[in-house]
């Protein structure tokens, strides 16, 4: 089920506004929106409605990441800017996807965990702006959840 911390913003999941992955900087020409990427992970910051994390993919018909880079992208003002989070994650040759239920944001509100249907999983403990790999050897990643704790 969902976590719905603001059901008044709604985050749209299917598309993002193009984004300039090689040179790391947002192209902020919303009026070119026909140039999108699809999202396929989404999470949202639990009590900040503006902040917001997604993994971009090349396009529906072909999901892989975007030029062979696996970025994450954040928006801390709602989706009007984002930032380009590559710090640690493959840029180069690159089909790690991340999809629906990969991203997660833990309890802290600070800490990332992405895994991909390649099997890698990684960590960003800053808000995704660096990113370590946990294992590069595990079967296709289904889910990934953060757990308060075994009382």
């Amino acid at each position: 089920m969902p976590r719905v911390s603001f059901p008044q913003v709604l985050q749209r999941h299917v598309r993002c506004p193009p984004v300039d992955v090689d040179g790391g900087s947002v192209r902020e020409a919303f009026e070119n929106a026909f140039v999108t990427y699809p999202t396929v992970a989404c999470v949202a910051h639990p009590t900040d409605p503006d902040t917001a994390w997604f993994v971009p993919a090349q396009k529906d018909e072909c999901r892989v990441p975007v030029d062979g880079k696996v970025v994450v992208l954040r928006t801390d003002d709602g989706g009007k800017s984002l930032q380009v989070l590559r710090r640690g994650l493959p840029q180069r040759s690159a089909y790690d996807l991340v999809l629906r239920h990969r991203l997660d944001l833990c309890h802290d509100k600070k800490t990332l965990a992405m895994g991909s249907t390649s099997g890698r999983v990684w960590i960003g403990e800053d808000g995704g702006e660096n990113w370590a790999e946990i294992d590069a050897c595990l079967p296709p990643v289904y889910c990934l959840r953060w757990c308060n704790g075994i009382a």
